[in-house]
């Protein structure tokens, strides 16, 4: 029976310095994730970037003027050219391809300028025309010209335009009854008399763009006879 209790209490004491060890021992670490978040990247600043595709406008610097690219007169006849036509030319003959590049680069230039020609020419006249309604409705108009040149045609589809946008629809009668009065010259205080019962308000500006409109087609008619 001693021996017994001997060895139970052996056991107990041996038992009890396990669970001593296990609690003077450190926990074992977690796991990482395998999808752990990093922290975030300070930049030269002292900024964190949100991520990759964050717009940070306050780190952007300012940004450049556009500055528009001039072509040699060689250039733009090699851009109009077809690339075939340019290959063919640098076989057969270096000097004729040289030629025709020029040439092409002339018809190029010609075109610009002409573009530009009309362009000018159109805002003076367009400037020459007056814009008061007192100075407007005294012009002289150049009835001579308008029957002469068939100018019927420019304001019946001028017209047209105008009148589907004061209405919301078109209004066939209506421009033909606006073209006819032009037609038999009548003055732009009288045009506006006519409109009133259909345009109310809007006659008195309607007939003012009518007019240099008018204006402008008699003297662009003029300028290319």
């Amino acid at each position: 029976a001693r021996a017994a209790e001997e060895a139970a209490r052996a056991e107990e004491e041996a038992r009890a310095a396990e669970e001593a060890n296990r609690e003077a021992s450190p926990a074992p670490a977690a796991p990482a994730p395998l999808f752990a978040k990093k922290p975030a990247k300070k930049t030269a600043g002292g900024k964190r970037k949100l991520s990759v595709f964050a717009v940070e406008d306050e780190e952007q610097g300012p940004k450049k003027a556009f500055v528009p690219i001039e072509y040699t007169a060689e250039e733009l006849a090699a851009a109009a050219a077809p690339a075939s036509t340019m290959a063919e030319d640098d076989e057969d003959d270096p000097a004729a391809a040289a030629a025709a590049a020029a040439k092409r680069a002339a018809a190029v230039i010609a075109k610009k300028n002409q573009a530009e020609k009309e362009e000018k020419a159109r805002g003076s006249l367009i400037e020459s025309i007056p814009t008061d309604k007192k100075k407007l409705f005294k012009y002289d108009v150049d009835w001579r010209t308008y029957d002469a040149s068939n100018l019927s045609e420019s304001v019946q589809r001028w017209v047209s335009k105008k009148v589907a946008e004061l209405l919301g629809e078109e209004e066939p009668s209506l421009v033909e009854f606006v073209v006819e009065k032009v037609g038999e010259h009548l003055s732009a205080k009288d045009m506006v008399s006519e409109l009133e019962p259909v345009l109310d308000d809007e006659a008195e500006q309607f007939v003012i763009k009518l007019w240099r409109m008018l204006i402008y087609e008699t003297l662009k008619a003029n300028e290319k006879a």
